[in-house]
């Protein structure tokens, strides 16, 4: 890419206090076997060394633009990255995670032999803090299973995606109602635009560390998934989801309770997901630093479950969450 000319690709990241991982994305970035894409990088009000690390990459890389702002979260930090591009694609890896050196050259070259595609993921390798591997997931590929699953679950990786800048724009960006979830409410909408897919193979390393969530946020987390697929349900029967985000916004259970999403349901989902996620924080395979984390989410995963009668524990599936609640002999099993 020379100085004058358009880039196939803009690359967008945004960072908020993420020093420990940042120098490994940024290099993966550097590192591609694809060249013909500027770096777009969102600095999102970081108070560590966030902005040394940023200033040392921007002076290696003239492909890399940088902007600071105060704090305003992930949703308005990547619609501000996204609104800058030139490109026509744009290519998404989040702060802590890292890109193989072949992903962008596959995701360009799939998206340009197929006009019909407006998103495309690739499979992930969990990994732990250290770098470690935790296991792969290769998501579905074609369109109508992506669909399918998407009814349940976002069914594609977003550190992994590449977009349609059009189909992006047409889409009204990332929506700031969001506060968590922002990315599967995204594929929801944008698959209105065109067709999605996945390439079959790991081409991004998803990191999983310390910093990352109570079961409190947990709950948020499902409670603005479940938004998200009442706002699809609303725009294919009404056409507009408007109705979801007047007064008290989408993500609170009395909003959700109006359109017919019973306490009983974000419940269960909630309880499926801290289950999933304890077999993480009581891997024996976890880095030592983690310890302090893991014993921190197991701690919310008990306050959060006090509020639960027994019975309705012991109803579902959740031999992790019985042993957590001093039933070890079920999360031994379980293990």
């Amino acid at each position: 890419m020379n100085s004058t000319s358009l880039p196939l690709a803009s690359v967008v990241m945004s960072v908020w206090n993420g020093e420990t991982y940042l120098n490994q994305a940024l290099e993966s970035v550097r590192a591609q076997t694809f060249a013909d894409f500027e770096f777009i990088v969102v600095d999102d009000g970081s108070t560590d060394g966030t902005p040394r690390l940023l200033a040392a990459h921007l002076a290696k890389d003239p492909r890399m633009v940088l902007f600071t702002h105060e704090n305003r979260g992930t949703a308005s930090a990547l619609n501000f990255a996204c609104s800058q591009a030139r490109g026509k694609y744009l290519i998404n890896l989040d702060a802590d995670d890292v890109a193989l050196a072949t992903r962008f050259e596959k995701q360009m070259a799939f998206m340009e032999a197929r006009p019909d595609i407006v998103l495309l993921g690739t499979g992930s390798r969990l990994v732990w803090a250290d770098g470690r591997p935790i296991r792969e997931r290769i998501p579905p590929a074609d369109d109508a299973s992506i669909r399918q699953e998407l009814l349940l679950r976002a069914s594609i990786c977003h550190t992994s995606i590449a977009m349609r800048r059009d189909a992006f724009a047409a889409t009204g960006g990332y929506r700031a109602a969001f506060k968590i979830g922002q990315d599967y409410d995204l594929f929801l909408r944008i698959a209105d635009h065109g067709k999605l897919a996945n390439l079959e193979e790991v081409l991004v390393l998803h990191r999983i560390h310390g910093n990352q969530k109570t079961a409190l946020l947990f709950e948020k987390a499902i409670l603005a998934g479940i938004a998200a697929q009442v706002a699809a349900r609303l725009r294919a029967e009404r056409g507009s989801d408007d109705a979801l985000f007047e007064s008290d916004g989408p993500l609170s259970r009395a909003k959700l309770r109006q359109f017919g999403v019973s306490d009983k349901e974000m419940d269960e989902v909630t309880l499926i997901v801290l289950e999933r996620h304890l077999t993480l924080a009581l891997s024996p395979d976890r880095p030592p630093e983690s310890e302090r984390n893991a014993e921190n989410f197991i701690a919310s995963v008990r306050q959060y479950c006090s509020r639960f009668d027994e019975k309705f524990l012991a109803c579902g599936d959740f031999p992790l969450l019985a042993g957590v609640l001093n039933l070890k002999a079920s999360a031994e099993a379980a293990l």
